[in-house]
């Protein structure tokens, strides 16, 4: 089992959780519970990866990781959730077929609105190259 990656995985969900919160919070001067569930989730992983517990821990880490895989609006819904870093690419549909990349720190969206127009799908690399290392390191428990 690799334990530096573990220690490393363990401390990017939990503080990018909690500058998810934390970033929410001062900069809207509110709380959203479905915000403060999923960036729950990232610092909860994260502490059970520190505290050793590993099966647990990377269970909930590939549900986490999982999660902020793709971003959509689409038929004036829109989901985007990011705990850490976003480094992707997008395309959009809306009024032409725009493809372009994206880097960011920390995203939450969701939203319902008139705009039934917008179709934006997003992709995330970072949590597809993470998931693809828990399960080597899930294998590695059995």
């Amino acid at each position: 089992m690799n334990l530096k990656f573990i220690k490393i995985l363990g401390l990017y969900q939990l503080i990018a959780g909690a500058l998810g919160i934390l970033t929410f919070l001062f900069f809207l001067h509110t709380i959203d519970l479905l915000n403060v569930t999923l960036n729950g989730l990232s610092i909860y992983s994260g502490y059970l990866l520190l505290k050793k517990d590993f099966k647990k821990g990377l269970n909930l880490s590939i549900i986490n990781q999982f999660l902020q895989i793709i971003g959509i609006s689409l038929l004036g819904f829109t989901f985007k959730f990011v705990a850490g870093i976003c480094l992707g690419f997008y395309i959009d549909l809306t009024s032409d077929t725009i493809i372009g990349a994206s880097v960011n720190l920390n995203i939450w969206q969701m939203s319902f609105s008139s705009n039934t127009e917008q179709i934006r799908i997003s992709l995330n690399f970072i949590p597809v190259i993470l998931i693809n290392y828990i399960f080597r390191e899930k294998a590695k428990l059995n």
